[in-house]
C-alpha cells in the first residue's frame, strides 16, 4: 500500500494537523492506516493515547532513527496505508530519505514567504530523487487557508508554485476550529460534539474532499503515473547530496 510522508522544514504549517486528518478520512472509508509519528513533540501518539475506537487506525511512535525503521518494518508488515508526519527540522531530509515515500506532501501556507520555502523543499526533493536514482513525488496542500483569503493574493502563491511545476492538491484545509479540537481530547470529527465546537459539518466536508483529492492522485493514469519535471538546480537550503545515502547518515538512537 502507499506511503505518505508530510513533510515542512517550519512549525506551524500545519504538518501534523494534514496528516492526521489524511489518516482518519482513509480510516473512514474502511482503509487500514497505519500512522508512524517521527515528530520529536509526538503530537499524535498524544492524540492517539486518548482517542477511542479506530480499530483499523494503528500509531507508531519513532522519536529516533532505530525507532523510524523499526516502525516503518513493522508498519509497512501490516499492509495499510502508511502515514508518517515527519520531524519539522533538517533532520526530516533524513527521514524521507530513509522512508523513500510514494509520496510528499509539502504543507504550506497562503503567503509568498511560505510559498518559496515550499519551493525550496521541492527543489530539494528532486534532487534527492535524482541522487537516489528514483522517483520522489511530491505535492503541496495549502493549509490555515482563512475562509475570506483574497481571490488575488491566493492567486499570485498558486501561480508562484505553478510556475516550479510543483503539483497541488486541489482542496486545502481551511482554517476550522474543529481541525484544532481533534487534538484536544482525542477526537474525531465524527466524535466532537457540534454544541461545542463550531463549524464542525464543514470541517467534515473539507476534510473529506482533501482525502478524495489524496486518492485520485494515486489512480491510474493520475499525476503520480505522470513523468517527473526536469531535475531541480541545488537549491540554497534544504536537502544536498551526502557521501553516503540519507538512511545511513540518520544520527543514532539516543
Amino acid at each position: 500500500m502507499p506511503t505518505i510522508a508530510f513533510m515542512s522544514s517550519k512549525g506551524g504549517a500545519g504538518k501534523t494537523t494534514a496528516a492526521l486528518t489524511l489518516a482518519l478520512g482513509l480510516a473512514r472509508r474502511g482503509e487500514n492506516v497505519s500512522v508512524i509519528d517521527a515528530d520529536t513533540n509526538q503530537p499524535i501518539m498524544r492524540w492517539r493515547t486518548h482517542a477511542a475506537g479506530l480499530e483499523n487506525l494503528t500509531v507508531f511512535p519513532a522519536r529516533t532513527s532505530a525507532q523510524l525503521l523499526q516502525a516503518l518494518d513493522d508498519a509497512r508488515a501490516q499492509g495499510a496505508w502508511l502515514i508518517v508526519d515527519t520531524e519539522g527540522t533538517a533532520r526530516s531530509w533524513d527521514q524521507v530519505g530513509a522512508i523513500k515515500p510514494d509520496l510528499t506532501i509539502i504543507p504550506v501556507g497562503a503567503s509568498p514567504l511560505e510559498a518559496a520555502e515550499a519551493i525550496r523543499t521541492s527543489r530539494s526533493l528532486q534532487n534527492m530523487a535524482t541522487f537516489f536514482d528514483r522517483r520522489l513525488p511530491h505535492a503541496c496542500v495549502f493549509t490555515r487557508l482563512p475562509a475570506a483569503i483574497r481571490a488575488r493574493s491566493f492567486g499570485l502563491v498558486v501561480r508562484q508554485l505553478r510556475a516550479e511545476r510543483i503539483a497541488i492538491i486541489e482542496t486545502p484545509l481551511i482554517e476550522k476550529e474543529a481541525f484544532r479540537a481533534m487534538f484536544w481530547n482525542g477526537g474525531t470529527l465524527d466524535s466532537l460534539d457540534p454544541e461545542q465546537v463550531s463549524g464542525l459539518e464543514s470541517a467534515r466536508n473539507n476534510a473529506e474532499l482533501y482525502a478524495g483529492d489524496v486518492l485520485r492522485l494515486f489512480a491510474p493514469g493520475g499525476p503520480l503515473h505522470q513523468a517527473p519535471p526536469a531535475p531541480a538546480v541545488a537549491p540554497a537550503q534544504g536537502w544536498a547530496p551526502q557521501a553516503a545515502p540519507a538512511a545511513a547518515m540518520m544520527p543514532n538512537a539516543a
